[in-house]
């Protein structure tokens, strides 16, 4: 059977790819077109589909469920959010909450011990300078000396969400540097840089001290420290 649309890339970018008249509704309730959808996010790891003008909040929360569970209660509903599993982030804090994911390069859902396998966003207006900029971070850690790439390899990253995290109210997560994705097999690496995300580092080596880490992957990626 063919595919319900066609995965054009982006030039000049190293993965991703685009989609261009199809309307993402018609996928809610269509196994067929999500199992595509699953297929073509393993293969091309960013898709945008443009023109989602009509998508609702409803919309947006029905085609997620079907990608995965939305029960992680990592962030609390804005008054303007149609649903309050969606996250609703602007530069005007009547419409959204502000400054959300500024704070430094990062994979979304690594303070849960199960990291989110799908991230969904609608993207209802931009601004000049507003850009989203996403990582490819297999490439990442291909492009990095032979001897830290090693290193990233035995390390471990420390998060967690909750109120209390020492007293036990909530949940600590320790999640592999680098790991194999689940469907390619193809290395990539799962971290947060931003302040009150990275607990801590665990390398797999006794006296080897891995605190420095943090700041050298920051300037490595170009990140505030």
């Amino acid at each position: 059977k063919d595919a319900p649309y066609e995965v054009l890339p982006h030039d000049g970018c190293a993965f991703g790819g685009y989609v261009q008249g199809y309307d993402l509704r018609r996928a809610i309730g269509d196994p067929a077109a999500t199992a595509q959808l699953r297929r073509d996010m393993s293969r091309h790891r960013l898709l945008v589909f443009r023109g989602q003008t009509e998508l609702s909040g409803a919309d947006h929360v029905a085609l997620s469920e079907q990608l995965g569970s939305l029960d992680h209660g990592l962030h609390r509903p804005h008054p303007r959010a149609d649903d309050p599993r969606l996250l609703r982030v602007s530069n005007d804090e009547q419409e959204g909450f502000v400054m959300v994911g500024t704070s430094g390069w990062h994979v979304d859902g690594v303070m849960l011990r199960a990291p989110f396998a799908t991230q969904t966003m609608h993207f209802l207006s931009s601004i000049e300078g507003g850009d989203t900029l996403f990582l490819g971070l297999g490439e990442f850690l291909r492009a990095l000396p032979a001897g830290l790439r090693e290193r990233c390899r035995r390390l471990w990253f420390v998060s967690g969400v909750g109120r209390d995290l020492m007293a036990g109210e909530g949940q600590l997560s320790l999640l592999p540097l680098v790991h194999r994705h689940p469907v390619t097999g193809e290395e990539s690496m799962c971290f947060h840089l931003g302040q009150g995300y990275c607990l801590g580092w665990i390398q797999e080596e006794e006296q080897a001290a891995a605190d420095p880490f943090g700041g050298l992957l920051r300037g490595l990626l170009g990140a505030p420290g």
